[in-house]
């Protein structure tokens, strides 16, 4: 029943403002799920405890929480965010803390969506950032200064807008953007005054773009041949005054130029993994051994790319298209440079680089309330021109379509399903933890600084810690500390220095003699010097001191011969090489046993259970019955519970049983080394 001349018209569903925030909303979700990882950070539960006592209303000022450094000048630069993760904490439990890492990622994929609006190369831009600085998006205090900084780039386009459509605003000194500008800097003072640097640069970078600005209305003065806006000068300075909106600026300084360049890796064998130059975490993770903090060869790689294109997109693109704050050739490249440089000295700093980067390639929106008029004039014409509409809006659907597929890509790429609610323990001492509050040994219990945070938290609390992960908390031991873990002797002091009684040792790698024999560095500690094996977990042995107050508990749990840091098919070669006599064996069968009788048993003792079972000429079912219990273990799993070597042992294991079973044997699937 249409008139005779009407046509059908496809409307674009991104010409349609609410449909294109809602697939805005659909990219920022995507990426919050595919960054809802198990938790795995080792600052997160000493940060929890900070945040307890901050809500209590103690604001300490001195160390409290260890034996090594009781009493030392102790400044919680961190105190708002362990606030709000120990909230989260309280009120959401493991699982709300993972769906805060997921939060923090949407959040901040929103915000860079909005770097190039009414353009589909927002979504491919946005998810481009997302891949490049999901490593660096955890549960931490930095991660919500990274969803300020890239707020900066918004607030100076909003500024800009606003300057466009009226041109009084320009004779303001102090916008609002500008003042939220400095409210950014300031709560980027409280969250983590370790990282304001970078807030506080890219706010200064912002509000001095226009410095070199040639406006009649601005108050200009001479300064080395240039005419310097003394306007923008008077708007970048109260930045820095907003640092000062903190508990403890000056020790914060401190803090900052403890954390300089070049400062966290001078002696060798203690880097922090964390503190890698960018290109040798480039390497490590081309060579597959990447820390923690790797985002894999090609992401590194890519941000290598960015770092180099978009300065030269920004370079030609015409001045008046740029996005607003980011245009003067001197501030963005300088500016650029600086932060490229930070992150080479430190691949962790590439975050605050490439959110710059993508915000380089951002688009300006000149115009404001005098764009929209314009738009209203054009509207009329646009109605009429139905045919041009239809292929236009075909075009925009394709390009929409394949803009979020990349952006799908770009996402979900290397990221794996959520793990809302789990937690990966495979570097927290936890069984090991849970045995030393119920079996109440004596004296200060020695641990790695990696412990520290877990233990902090879940350590009685009548048990202060050695140290933990401030490292500027415990600097002042540090050479002293790396004695302890290449030579017994200064362990041994260590322990009389501080009356350690109990140690809780993370679990160490074998050394090979020949071909059946290998020994563990704590061989001597239980052998030869006082200490008695008592318990073990996934990550940790727990070692107490022989004395009289430890004589019950080393009668109920010594584990004499069961050592964890050796491979499971040892203890099978020496019994069924007749290298090892009967009493050796029972014993050996005992603990095993009571390591299965466990609430939790050990995969360890697992495998050693079925070394043992499928050894000296065992039958095909038995060796069935076991690949069959191998195999079923997701890899997952172990990743999440288990040391790296535990899951080489179990993928070499499986490897024995099927060529014992003439099965084809399968690829490597849990992506380990076979041992």
């Amino acid at each position: 029943f249409a008139a005779p001349h009407t046509r059908l018209t496809i409307r674009c569903p991104y010409l349609n403002g609410g449909m294109a925030a809602m697939l805005d909303v659909a990219v920022a979700v995507a990426a919050g799920a595919a960054n809802c990882e198990a938790l795995w950070e080792q600052d997160i539960w000493w940060q929890v405890r900070l945040g307890e006592e901050v809500m209590a209303g103690h604001f300490p000022s001195t160390e409290e929480w260890s034996y090594t450094a009781v009493g030392r000048p102790f400044h919680n630069h961190w105190w708002l965010a362990s606030v709000i993760l120990s909230a989260i904490y309280h009120l959401g439990g493991v699982f709300g803390l993972t769906l805060s890492r997921g939060g923090m990622a949407a959040v901040i994929v929103w915000l860079l969506c909005q770097l190039r609006p009414k353009s589909s190369l927002r979504w491919p831009i946005a998810a481009l950032g997302f891949a490049i600085t999901q490593h660096r998006i955890q549960v931490r205090p930095e991660s919500l200064c990274f969803a300020l900084f890239v707020l900066l780039f918004l607030l100076a386009r909003r500024l800009g807008e606003r300057r466009a459509a009226d041109a009084s605003l320009s004779r303001v000194w102090w916008p609002r953007e500008v003042l939220a500008m400095y409210a950014c800097v300031a709560l980027s003072a409280n969250l983590h005054f370790g990282v304001v640097p970078w807030v506080l640069f890219g706010a200064l970078m912002l509000l001095a773009d226009g410095v070199f600005d040639a406006a009649p209305t601005s108050l200009k003065v001479p300064l080395l041949g240039l005419m310097v806006d003394m306007a923008c000068v008077c708007r970048a300075l109260p930045a820095v005054v907003a640092v000062c909106l903190s508990p403890q600026p000056l020790p914060g300084v401190h803090y900052i130029l403890h954390h300089a360049p070049g400062n966290m890796n001078v002696h060798e064998d203690s880097k922090n993994p964390e503190h890698q130059p960018l290109m040798k975490d480039l390497g490590d993770a081309f060579s597959n051994q990447g820390s923690s903090s790797s985002t894999g060869g090609r992401w590194l790689a890519l941000y290598l790319v960015l770092s180099v294109i978009a300065p030269i997109i920004w370079a030609f693109t015409p001045a008046k298209r740029r996005p607003h704050g980011l245009r003067h050739p001197l501030i963005v490249l300088g500016g650029h440079g600086v932060l490229l440089a930070l992150s080479f000295d430190r691949s962790r700093n590439l975050v605050y680089s490439a959110y710059l980067a993508l915000a380089m390639l951002g688009a300006s929106s000149d115009g404001g309330t005098a764009g929209k008029e314009e738009s209203k004039k054009q509207s009329k014409h646009r109605r009429s021109a139905t045919a041009k509409t239809q292929d236009s809006s075909v075009a925009t659907v394709v390009r929409t379509c394949i803009a979020l597929l990349v952006s799908a890509a770009l996402i979900f790429l290397t990221s794996h399903a959520p793990e809302l609610g789990v937690m990966s323990t495979h570097n927290w001492p936890v069984r090991s933890t849970a045995f030393v509050n119920e079996a109440r040994p004596k004296g200060n219990v020695f641990h790695g600084p990696t412990s520290g945070g877990w233990l902090a938290y879940w350590l009685h609390r009548d048990y202060p810690v050695m140290t933990d992960t401030r490292q500027y908390c415990f600097a002042h031991f540090d050479e002293e500390y790396q004695k302890t873990q290449n030579d017994n002797r200064w362990l041994l002091e260590w322990n009389l220095k501080y009356n350690v009684s109990t140690m809780i040792l993370k679990i160490p790698m074998y050394h090979q003699i020949d071909a059946d024999w290998v020994i563990s560095p704590a061989d001597p500690l239980v052998n030869d010097l006082g200490w008695a094996r008592v318990f073990f977990d996934h990550f940790s042995e727990v070692m107490v001191k022989r004395m009289p107050e430890h004589h019950d508990l080393i009668s109920k749990h010594e584990i004499k011969i069961l050592d964890p840091a050796k491979p499971p098919d040892f203890y099978a070669r020496l019994i069924y090489g007749k290298k090892a006599n009967e009493a050796f064996e029972q014993r050996l069968r005992a603990e095993v046993k009571s390591c299965m009788a466990r609430p939790h048993p050990e995969w360890y003792c697992q495998l050693v259970e079925i070394c043992l079972n499928v050894g000296g000429g065992a039958q095909a079912s038995t060796m069935s019955k076991a690949l069959e219990t191998l195999d079923g273990i997701p890899c997952s799993l172990l990743a999440r519970t288990e040391r790296n070597l535990v899951r080489s042992y179990t993928e070499s294991l499986k490897v024995h049983l099927r060529k014992q079973l003439g099965l084809p044997v399968a690829v490597n699937r849990c992506g380990v080394t076979q041992s």
